[in-house]
C-alpha cells in the first residue's frame, strides 16, 4: 500500500493554538467529559439557545455497537473496504 503525506499550509501559529486545544488542564478535562457523558444522557444539548439533539445519531451509534470480549478472535467483516493509496 503506498503512503503520500502532503505539505500542510497550517503556520507555526495555527499549530500552536491546535495543540493548545488538545492540552486541557485536569480541571477542563474534568468538566468536558462530565458534559459529554450529560449530553449522552439527555440526549441533546443547547447553543446560543438552539436546541442541538443527538437522538438519531446516537441511536444509530449504539444499534451498530459490537462488544468483544478481548479473548474473542477478530470477525470477518464482509463490507471491510480496502484501499491501494492512503494520501494525508
Amino acid at each position: 500500500m503506498a503512503f503520500t503525506v502532503l505539505p500542510t499550509f497550517d503556520s507555526v501559529e495555527q499549530g500552536a493554538m491546535a495543540m493548545l486545544a488538545l492540552t486541557h488542564d485536569r480541571s477542563s478535562a474534568r468538566y468536558l467529559g462530565r458534559t459529554a457523558v450529560e449530553i449522552s444522557a439527555l440526549g441533546f444539548y443547547e447553543v446560543d439557545g438552539t436546541t442541538v439533539s443527538i437522538h438519531g445519531p446516537l441511536y444509530k451509534a449504539l444499534q451498530s455497537k459490537v462488544s468483544i470480549p478481548p479473548d474473542a478472535e477478530l470477525p470477518e467483516n464482509p463490507n471491510l473496504t480496502t484501499f491501494t493509496q492512503t494520501t494525508v
